[in-house]
């Protein structure tokens, strides 16, 4: 499934669908398909970079010269044979899953009981989810009663039943507790006796108020939440744009960390010490309300510091051509 998406995203987009057009007529290397589509060799690089990366095209040398060609056994696949071959790739993904998970739990779990808690975040929720699975969903219980069936796996009742809070396994308002919507999780481990499902304290068919987890955490605990997710997200690179309401005009900006990328140049305008001089003169002149930002752009970023460079510049010409396509006549 993920190949397939990746196939599908590389052949969303114009010049790579002409790219490909033209490459089904005859091999053609990046100087021709340049010439052919008024597009710079440095951008056709990049798009040819992402047909190859998803397996549509191939490439070889020929003197000084690397030759791209069609994977024709690919691109003749039949739309319908290509989608049902996913079904047994997700049925194998969900087999190897399964078999992961199961291979977590009998690690973390000895005679019934939780040993200790994984440090990893994934294999941690993973045992989390197995003692949730005791409860029932769409049933109400007392915290008296959650940390009971907590208490069969662990002695630390408080520490798991935080953790399934802040998982979005469970949650709580006024004391009760419930799995979330769509949270029902089926044991792997065959249950002892002594923690068979528990029945639900009140159960309920009326539409319940769905809960917000910080409600009941302290700040320092949502300080450490915010962080944690902060740490785990995964850093994107892109192009922002600075647009001019009241001329249309466009200012064009690469960001190697789009985490906060707007407060610097936002600063900078406003203290009258940004380097784009026109730009800076509108801002003066017109002031902060007369301009919006917005990310035209992203990308996962490069490891390697002299690609990011390299693909932020091709990122900003094809950021520069959607917007001429889209109307747009000046750039600052």
């Amino acid at each position: 499934m993920e190949k397939s998406v990746e196939i599908m995203k590389a052949l969303a987009d114009e010049s790579r669908c002409g790219i490909m057009s033209a490459l089904l007529e005859a091999p053609s290397y990046v100087e021709e398909l340049s010439e052919r589509f008024g597009l710079t060799p440095a951008t056709v690089s990049f798009h040819l970079k992402k047909l190859e990366a998803a397996g549509l095209i191939s490439k070889k040398r020929e003197q000084y010269y690397a030759v791209f060609f069609p994977n024709r056994d690919l691109l003749n696949l039949p739309l319908r044979e290509f989608i049902s071959s996913n079904a047994g790739e997700a049925a194998k993904e969900e087999s190897r899953l399964r078999a992961y998970r199961l291979e977590v739990i009998k690690s973390f779990f000895k005679r019934g009981r939780l040993e200790k808690l994984p440090a990893q975040n994934k294999k941690r929720r993973i045992v989390i989810e197995e003692i949730a699975a005791l409860f029932e969903p769409g049933c109400v219980y007392p915290e008296r009663e959650v940390n009971r069936v907590v208490s069969r796996f662990h002695d630390d009742h408080c520490l798991i039943r935080r953790l399934m809070i802040d998982e979005g396994i469970m949650e709580r308002r006024n004391g009760m507790y419930r799995l979330r919507e769509g949270r029902s999780p089926r044991p792997l481990l065959k249950t002892p006796p002594s923690a068979a499902p528990v029945p639900a304290v009140a159960a309920t068919n009326t539409k319940v108020k769905k809960m917000n987890d910080s409600d009941n955490l302290s700040e320092k605990e949502k300080r450490a939440l915010a962080k944690r997710a902060y740490k785990e997200e995964k850093v994107m690179m892109g192009v922002l744009a600075i647009r001019n309401n009241e001329t249309g005009k466009v200012f064009l900006r690469a960001a190697r960390n789009l985490r906060g990328a707007f407060n610097s140049p936002r600063m900078q305008l406003n203290s009258g010490k940004f380097l784009n001089k026109a730009l800076q003169s509108d801002w003066t002149r017109l002031g902060a309300d007369s301009f919006t930002f917005e990310v035209i752009e992203s990308a996962e970023k490069n490891e390697d510091p002299k690609q990011i460079y390299e693909d932020l510049e091709v990122l900003i010409e094809l950021c520069r051509e959607k917007l001429i396509k889209s109307g747009t006549k000046d750039f600052y």
